[in-house]
């Protein structure tokens, strides 16, 4: 089982005991694993609700955003590949994964690169690209990859239909277009 999170630097201690006082220990359950945080309006998100799956370290800013749905099948299908895509090691800093409402809500976000990751019925960011952004490599329109490095702000979305599609067209992405989408990023920066 994943430890839970225990944040400072938001105000105060993010866990309360059962009858709601703040608690700086518990006498069960996992380990608790504390984590400093230097920009609370984008790590209590992404923290919170354990969407980083690395401790936050001094610098918490990230060049790329993954984004991931926000949706009980994409916490379970899609934010796994997130992680193993933000395990890529070509990456120039770790990226930051938040989810699609996030993203969303704050539009000096939008101005990041990001990859967007799992289909539209359970990822609205995909589903705001998916008719703006060209297909880069598709397999029967079942797994997509959408991207635009010339535009603008560098973006793609990694997306199918089935469990495994979305992880398939991740891979895709990787072996494929990763190249070309972190060649994008550095003059965005």
């Amino acid at each position: 089982m994943e430890p839970l999170v225990q944040i400072t630097g938001l105000g105060g201690p993010a866990l309360r005991d059962a009858r709601g006082t703040p608690s700086h220990t518990r006498t069960f359950g996992p380990p608790i694993r504390q984590i400093a945080c230097q920009a609370p309006e984008v790590c209590s998100e992404a923290l919170v609700l354990g969407s980083n799956p690395r401790p936050a370290q001094e610098d918490t800013s990230a060049p790329v955003l993954i984004v991931v749905g926000a949706h009980p099948r994409a916490e379970r299908l899609d934010r796994p590949v997130a992680y193993d895509l933000a395990r890529e090691p070509r990456w120039a800093g770790s990226p930051l994964i938040l989810t699609d409402l996030w993203y969303l809500n704050h539009p000096q976000l939008t101005e990041t690169p990001t990859v967007s990751v799992g289909p539209p019925d359970r990822n609205a960011l995909t589903a705001s690209l998916a008719d703006r952004l060209p297909a880069v490599w598709a397999i029967d329109g079942r797994e997509l990859v959408q991207m635009d490095t010339q535009t603008g702000v560098p973006l793609a979305a990694c997306w199918g239909e089935g469990e495994k599609a979305t992880e398939t067209a991740v891979d895709a992405f990787v072996r494929r277009h990763l190249a070309a989408f972190l060649d994008a990023v550095v003059p965005a920066r």
